[in-house]
């Protein structure tokens, strides 16, 4: 099972969800350094491959913590089965909880804050939002756009994905907004903005589980962010 479960995550790249297994793969994983401080979040599925990874003398370079602070190891965790209310992601031969916060058994460092290029940040950052119609639905009729189509070398980056409603995005399929010829919009469509890299202060962290409310206070979520470049 640790083979397959390493072979599933270790060539996983970050990409619009497509199927329930990619959300559930793409959910925040809360980061804590050695000193058990909370440094960063990222997707599960990378989150697996520090959980899965093993350091010079063999040790896991992550453990995952549990809401009662007790670390385990991967092969404890696989014991641990879903509560009646809890999500699970299952294999073929197991159903195993989905890992909420992990540890970094050696990292101790407060690295430089920014705001994680995720699923969750583009929608707080777009409001919710149609960047086409301006429209606000429901958010499971939300998706991401890339401006610049990926068949056309159009990246994942902020600068290059909106939040967009299926109707729009059904309108807009492969081409540039410039190219869209339709009935609803004659001359193309118009983002309601640029797409850019948000700042830290736009973007309002929460909790995204319970379990991380004890290791998220306001020093850490306020820090100002530095621009990466």
């Amino acid at each position: 099972m640790l083979a397959q479960v390493n072979t599933l995550f270790k060539k996983r790249t970050f990409a619009p969800v497509n199927s329930l297994m990619d959300e559930k793969l793409t959910k925040p994983v809360l980061v804590l350094n050695k000193n058990w401080m909370a440094i960063d979040t990222t997707p599960l599925y990378k989150a697996f491959n520090l959980i899965l990874s093993i350091d010079s003398k063999g040790n896991p370079k992550a453990n995952i913590i549990d809401i009662d602070c007790i670390p385990y190891t991967w092969q404890e965790w696989t014991k641990l089965r879903p509560k009646d209310d809890e999500e699970g992601i299952r294999t073929v031969s197991s159903n195993f909880r989905i890992p909420e916060i992990i540890k970094l058994n050696k990292y101790e460092k407060m690295p430089r804050q920014r705001v994680v290029f995720s699923r969750i940040n583009l929608y707080k950052r777009d409001g919710y939002t149609c960047q086409y119609c301006g429209l606000k639905p429901k958010t499971e009729d939300l998706t991401i756009d890339h401006v610049n189509p990926r068949c056309r070398g159009g990246q994942t980056t902020w600068e290059n994905c909106v939040i967009c409603c299926s109707k729009c995005n059904k309108i807009k399929g492969g081409r540039t907004p410039e190219e869209v010829r339709h009935y609803l919009f004659p001359t193309g469509m118009v983002l309601l903005k640029e797409p850019v890299r948000p700042k830290f202060k736009e973007i309002k962290f929460k909790a995204f589980y319970p379990s991380w409310n004890q290791w998220l206070d306001d020093a850490y979520w306020n820090v100002e962010l530095e621009n990466d470049n």
